[in-house]
């Protein structure tokens, strides 16, 4: 047989048992229990008062998980980022990092991060929120 035709078989073969990996791995009944611990981290976090949750979105991959939320408040940033760090603090999330994007138009935003654990949350402030739909997110990440 020739050299050629035995390497594109392999690589054929190859493929298709990395696309039966992704999508055994992306909805196994492990992954799918990681994804419900996911969203219950997210639901037992208490948002600040005022809030009206837009929208949710759960997302995973076969080695993480992806939850966000959208909110709207009457509320500007630094109530936002008090409320946040002193509430997630009392739920046992360590505070990492604040940082703000700038540069990009109107997609300016300020982030505060946290993690508990294996998970990562995210606080997004929108600075011009007409571009978003609301003016901060909530995002949780749990990753392997």
């Amino acid at each position: 047989m020739n050299k050629k035709v035995i390497l594109n078989g392999l690589g054929i073969l190859i493929l298709i048992l990395m696309l039966i990996w992704a999508v055994v791995g992306t909805y196994s009944p492990q992954m799918q229990k990681r994804v419900e611990a996911t969203k219950s981290v997210f639901n037992d976090i208490e948002f600040m008062p005022g809030s009206s949750l837009e929208k949710i979105e759960t997302s995973n991959k076969t080695n993480s998980v992806l939850v966000v939320g959208d909110f709207n408040v009457d509320a500007g940033y630094g109530q936002i980022k008090k409320y946040y760090i002193e509430e997630l603090k009392n739920e046992n999330w360590i505070f990492d990092n604040e940082y703000e994007q700038v540069g990009h138009g109107t997609n300016n935003y300020k982030e505060l991060d946290f993690h508990k654990g294996k998970y990562i949350l995210n606080i997004n402030y929108f600075e011009d929120f007409s571009n978003y739909g609301c003016n901060y997110a909530i995002s949780i990440k749990w990753k392997r």
